[in-house]
């Protein structure tokens, strides 16, 4: 009898502690892959309503914590109040000032922006120095070729302004060509902010590596980013040997990962995070290697090369002449084709004046991607939201045995 009730008072075999079912691993694993699924249908398109309800927590939350720390930060209170104070004021009282102010804040804010979206791909793995920064240094070098006392304005090519860069006086017959690094000197600002953007679109994944290393937990991306190293192909191994190195080295090794076009990078800032690198160490040697190095060595070789087209075209002539006739391209269309377009991409325009198709095509393109970038950041803030309630989910199944809106049967 007494054996009976303590078989009673300690449970059913198979129970917990807490009268629930015990849930095996693998039927908690099954359980997380069914909200995980879910979970990346939440989209604008397949469930709006959702993904407005969850984005708008994830736009108040956010609010509340500017409200909370960095409002009432003293960076913020005794250093951007005060200039945006003093900004205000000379708006109110028409400065002279007020012009050339917007002027150089808008052309900071476009090439850093720029930068930033670069490395988030416009959501999409769009380059935006294929599309801006390298079309930007041509026309600077073109302009410096007209006008080689560089009495021109390089500045005014932002926010899809047509920016001919006419000299804006008369240049002297017999003046000497514009020296080669006083042309990169022109382009060097413009890349350093697109750089400092690269660098600085590249602490979104390490913070969310670092976020879940520090709380103990494993994140989604996370897990499938670090995933793809460990294939058998070349691309996985290049991956693995790239964390490794990192691992090994630390700052320098970060240093020289970010010195180059690395398109696998976002795997460092991830590996960085999960290691526990400082947050300083990590952006300073990104930042040195996207901002200084790399991104001055891409200015001096398309200066170079842009200031030597006609070696481009001669190339591409070449080549097409040594392919067989039965291929309908001629090397003479060829050579004005790309004569063409290199003026217009230098000019912005046709000769009849108008925007070139160049120049409308990639302001359609840039603009249809953002709209998909825009498209992506909600649903992806959504997911991300939606990703703290499952994990409660999973947490309540695993101690309970119960998953979320079922009622467990008792006798």
């Amino acid at each position: 009898m007494a054996r009976k009730n303590a078989k009673q008072s300690g449970g059913q075999p198979g129970k917990n502690g807490t009268g629930g079912a015990k849930v095996s691993e693998k039927q908690l694993t099954a359980y997380k892959i069914e909200l995980h699924q879910a979970r990346h249908k939440i989209t604008p398109l397949r469930s709006p309503l959702r993904t407005l309800v969850l984005f708008s927590q994830v736009v108040v939350d956010n609010l509340l914590h500017l409200l909370q720390n960095v409002f009432v930060s003293p960076f913020f209170l005794f250093g951007v109040v005060p200039l945006l104070a003093g900004y205000g004021s000379l708006r109110y009282t028409d400065s002279v000032y007020v012009e050339p102010i917007d002027a150089y804040c808008g052309f900071v804010l476009w090439w850093f922006g720029l930068g930033v979206l670069s490395s988030v791909g416009l959501g999409s793995g769009m380059h935006s120095g294929i599309l801006f920064l390298f079309p930007h240094m041509f026309r600077v070098v073109a302009a410096s070729k007209r006008c080689p006392t560089f009495d021109f304005d390089s500045k005014c090519d932002t926010w899809w302004r047509v920016c001919e860069m006419e000299c804006r006086s008369v240049v002297p017959e017999g003046t000497p060509e514009a020296p080669f690094w006083e042309v990169v000197l022109l382009v060097v600002i413009p890349a350093f902010l697109w750089g400092a953007g690269t660098a600085a679109g590249e602490i979104p994944p390490y913070a969310v590596s670092r976020a879940a290393a520090l709380a103990g937990r494993e994140d989604d991306e996370v897990s499938d980013a670090l995933g793809e190293a460990h294939g058998d192909d070349v691309l996985s191994k290049m991956k693995a040997w790239m964390i490794d190195f990192v691992e090994k080295y630390g700052f320098w090794g970060v240093l020289v990962m970010s010195a180059w076009p690395n398109a696998a990078f976002d795997l460092v800032g991830i590996c960085c995070g999960q290691l526990n690198v400082s947050f300083w160490t990590f952006f300073i040697a990104t930042l040195i290697g996207k901002a200084v190095i790399k991104v001055n060595g891409q200015a001096v070789f398309f200066c170079w090369w842009f200031r030597n087209p006609e070696l481009v075209i001669k190339f591409a002539v070449q080549l097409v002449d040594a392919l067989p006739d039965f291929i309908p391209i001629s090397p003479t269309d060829v050579e004005r084709i790309l004569t063409d377009g290199l003026e217009q991409v230098s000019k912005g325009k046709t000769k009849d004046g108008e925007p070139s198709l160049i120049k409308q095509g990639g302001e359609l393109l840039v603009l249809s991607v953002i709209v998909y970038f825009a498209y992506s950041c909600v649903a992806q803030f959504a997911q991300q939201r939606q990703k703290t309630y499952d994990d409660e989910k999973a947490e309540h199944y695993r101690t309970l045995g119960v998953k979320d809106g079922e009622t467990k049967k008792t006798i």
